[in-house]
């Protein structure tokens, strides 16, 4: 579980969402993380299915992205979607990436990060059980999305990310502000002592 300080349960148009207070104070940042609740898929995908690799009616999955960036008060085809392979690949996301993944065709593969300083393009990333890292740096406007499963966590995605921030954007890392969203706790999930 998480702290009221770390961690809120929001309700955004009727989805509920993880949002983090510590970005919210950030004026050009919208986040979110989304649950399984308020979406239109049905059967064994029943309400907010956001994976187009499990069998559920591509429409209803597209619908669920377009839910969700309705309730973020932007459009589906300002969303970017990440091609996750559980590496520390980290790519750098221009206008001409948006919609990739949700309404246009994805031309990169590969892909566990992203950051960008675009006003407007949502960073999209999925999670299971791996850990998801939301990065802002508020003095140069830029943003990162991560996933870091084991792999990528042993591989210090993190650390691409801010550093890919420094070389793209001039980001200091004393100024990015790092979150770690849910996942599965050490309790659920044996990994190797190298990763403690």
């Amino acid at each position: 579980m998480f702290s009221e300080d770390s961690a809120r349960l929001t309700n955004l148009n009727g989805i509920p969402f993880i949002t983090f207070p510590v970005l919210e104070r950030i004026p050009f940042i919208k986040h979110a993380f989304s649950t399984r609740y308020g979406g239109v898929s049905t059967g064994i995908y029943s309400s907010m299915n956001l994976n187009h690799d499990r069998g559920d009616d591509p429409a209803a999955v597209k619908e669920n992205y377009c839910l969700v960036a309705r309730a973020l008060d932007t459009d589906c085809s300002r969303m970017v979607l990440s091609d996750q392979t559980h590496t520390s690949n980290v790519r750098v996301v221009t206008e001409e990436d948006a919609g990739k993944g949700i309404t246009c065709v994805q031309d990169y593969h590969d892909v566990d990060g992203m950051v960008t300083n675009i006003p407007g393009l949502m960073l999209v990333t999925s999670h299971a059980d791996c850990v998801p890292l939301f990065f802002a740096d508020p003095v140069h406007r830029a943003i990162g999305m991560t996933h870091s499963g084991w792999k990528g966590t042993w591989k210090r995605i993190g650390k691409v990310t801010v550093e890919k921030m420094h070389a793209e954007y001039g980001s200091d890392p004393k100024d990015i502000i790092a979150v770690i969203g849910p996942s599965i706790c050490r309790d659920c999930y044996e990994v190797g002592e190298e990763l403690f």
